[in-house]
């Protein structure tokens, strides 16, 4: 049964970053650490940690108070990381961005799929 630690953004800009590497999430320089789960994937964990399912009377508040967070649902820019395979993804618009060592330094998973989509080749340049 697969173990993850579910990290909220600090500062949520509710956007991809790029430039996230996993020591940034690991020291909690960027990210707070708000709980632990056992069992599922990565969609069935995004789902719980929905405030309608993990909080849906405001038992979430003041853990996220305590962390000085400032939302209770996982969102876009949020990380969980898979305490097993010690694999690190974040949310991104479509989908998960997987977390390095080094900056992506790409573009967003969606931006990505227009590109497929239209033909044209990605351009990856900041």
């Amino acid at each position: 049964m697969p173990r993850y630690a579910v990290y909220y953004r600090k500062t949520p800009t509710f956007h991809e970053d790029p430039s996230l590497t996993r020591p940034e999430v690991l020291n909690e320089k960027t990210h707070s650490r708000v709980i632990t789960l056992a069992g599922g994937d990565r969609g069935l964990v995004y789902s719980y940690m929905q405030a309608e399912n993990w909080s849906p009377n405001g038992e979430a508040r003041p853990i996220i108070g305590r962390l000085g967070l400032h939302h209770a649902s996982m969102s876009i820019g949020d990380v969980l990381h898979n305490l097993d395979t010690d694999k690190m993804w974040e949310v991104a618009s479509c989908g998960w961005n997987e977390v390095g060592d080094t900056p992506r330094g790409e573009c967003s998973t969606m931006l990505k799929m227009l590109q497929a989509y239209s033909g044209e080749e990605a351009d990856t340049r900041e």
